[in-house]
């Protein structure tokens, strides 16, 4: 069998990761990554009218379908007027995070830390340039 090329690979475990990422999720009120996304930025984000411009930039999304996001999460109870997490939202980064960081530990055991610090800096080089073209 030939050997998948590095954007398909890149693809395929982005695809996987996305789903397992949903099924983790699928006991909270998170529905999908754009909501994660959000809830995350918005839980480190000391300027919560900022944090749609945040969103947007790292998903390469349109400040209007962020928006979208916005209001999910509000009718949810999970950010509040300001875009602030509430408690709920809280408990519900939480657990998400809990549990990616279980299925994480799962999923790099074994793999020796210098090749994970590696394989980090490879993706975060591939990503900045990608970001680059983008711009261009």
């Amino acid at each position: 069998m030939a050997a998948r090329t590095l954007p398909a690979l890149i693809g395929t475990t982005e695809n996987t990761l996305r789903s397992l990422l949903s099924h983790l999720l699928k006991d909270t009120k998170v529905t999908g990554y754009t909501e994660w996304v959000y809830l995350n930025i918005s839980c480190t984000s000391d300027d919560h009218d900022k944090v749609d411009q945040l969103v947007a930039a790292e998903l390469n999304q349109s400040i209007a379908d962020v928006a979208v996001t916005r209001q999910q999460l509000g009718a949810k109870g999970l950010i509040d007027a300001v875009g602030g997490l509430t408690p709920l939202g809280h408990d519900q980064l939480l657990r998400g995070r809990n549990l990616v960081l279980a299925i994480t530990e799962k999923l790099t055991h074994g793999i020796q830390k210098e090749q994970l610090e590696v394989t980090a800096q490879v993706l975060d080089t591939i990503r900045h340039r990608a970001n680059q073209e983008l711009l261009a």
